[in-house]
């Protein structure tokens, strides 16, 4: 992995961050995560940019981002919960894939206890 490639990349994507859509910015924090980049001020800017347009996430795009999240350690508790409330209001349209993925988060999404 090219560090300084990831920082620009980091940095054109914080610019564009209000233009991209859903799959942009899900794919953008799992492609961090994969490669264990924890860049703050990128995924501060894809919280902010998700919330709002929650709504217009895949069940993919959710739990992609939940993942990278939680791989990452980032605790946006205001993403988490607009993740939260997105998943259960359209859990029935999850194919296994992203229902493993959020079931596999290490952190507990807010709202609901560890078993």
């Amino acid at each position: 992995c090219h560090r300084p490639l990831l920082h620009a990349i980091a940095a054109a994507a914080i610019r564009k961050s209000v233009e991209l859509v859903p799959q942009d910015l899900a794919n953008t924090a799992w492609a961090f995560a994969m490669f264990s980049v924890c860049h703050e001020p990128l995924l501060e800017s894809i919280a902010a940019a998700s919330i709002p347009i929650i709504s217009q996430f895949t069940s993919q795009n959710l739990a992609n981002t939940a993942w990278a999240f939680d791989i990452l350690e980032v605790r946006d508790a205001p993403l988490m919960h607009a993740i939260s409330a997105q998943a259960l209001r359209s859990i029935s349209e999850f194919g296994t894939q992203p229902l493993a993925n959020l079931a596999g988060c290490s952190t507990p999404l807010p709202g609901h206890a560890e078993f």
